[in-house]
């Protein structure tokens, strides 16, 4: 609002200057006339130009703010579609996994195919864990888009800790499939057993399922405190 009484104010020292080189430069019997005219005129115009110049800011104004808003709104949209490919990434290696036969009921033994298809799996599934880090990163920086950057840091973080445990099971324990390629080493491991069990029998209190649906009705709320404009 100042800039618009800066307008104003510099438009009128203008005028006023104008006015006076003018009106020296006239006769003086004119003078007398040239004031009264010119403060008829001032009378009607200057609310005229004053009104007009402080809408056009509002104006202006309320642009800046929708548009300031729509960006925020497209960053949420983008950080949750981001999310979600994550999360879909790190199903399908689920399902690929179970699939494979490495669900409820390992095989005795691991041939080649099958520690090759763990790898690449697993691999993937590293994928999605950096995914989520770099989520949970820009969660947690003061230009997320987000009000309250904790309740879609706090989700994410489980996400992101539950995986990358997965992943270290994986890391510590391929070496001994190579060795001796049995179940008996993977059913070492609870937090890849968890990963690949069945819904009914997930145990453990930071799997990604409940973590992800927190995530969306939080990104989901954030979304409708700026409806579309």
């Amino acid at each position: 609002m100042n800039r618009a009484y800066a307008v104003i104010a510099g438009g009128l020292a203008i005028a006023a200057v104008l006015f006076i080189v003018i009106l020296l430069g006239m006769p003086a019997a004119a003078q007398t006339d040239l004031v009264v005219e010119v403060a008829k005129a001032a009378i009607g115009l200057f609310p005229v130009v004053f009104f007009g110049v402080i809408v056009a800011e509002l104006l202006k104004r309320r642009d800046e703010e929708r548009s300031r808003r729509e960006k925020r709104r497209e960053e949420r949209r983008a950080f949750r579609d981001r999310a979600i490919a994550a999360y879909n990434a790190s199903k399908s290696v689920r399902r690929y996994l179970r699939g494979a036969g490495f669900g409820p009921r390992v095989p005795p033994r691991l041939d080649n195919a099958l520690l090759a298809a763990l790898d690449e799996q697993m691999r993937a599934l590293s994928t999605a864990q950096l995914q989520f880090e770099q989520l949970h990163r820009e969660a947690d920086a003061p230009a997320a888009p987000f009000a309250d950057r904790d309740a879609v840091r706090r989700p994410l973080g489980k996400i992101e800790d539950y995986l990358n445990q997965v992943i270290k099971e994986w890391e510590r324990g391929r070496a001994a499939l190579g060795e001796e390629p049995d179940a008996r080493t993977i059913r070492s491991w609870p937090y890849f057993g968890d990963f690949v069990s069945d819904k009914e029998d997930v145990h453990l209190e930071d799997n990604p399922t409940k973590a992800f649906d927190e995530l969306e009705k939080v990104v989901l709320a954030a979304l409708a405190t700026d409806p579309a404009t």
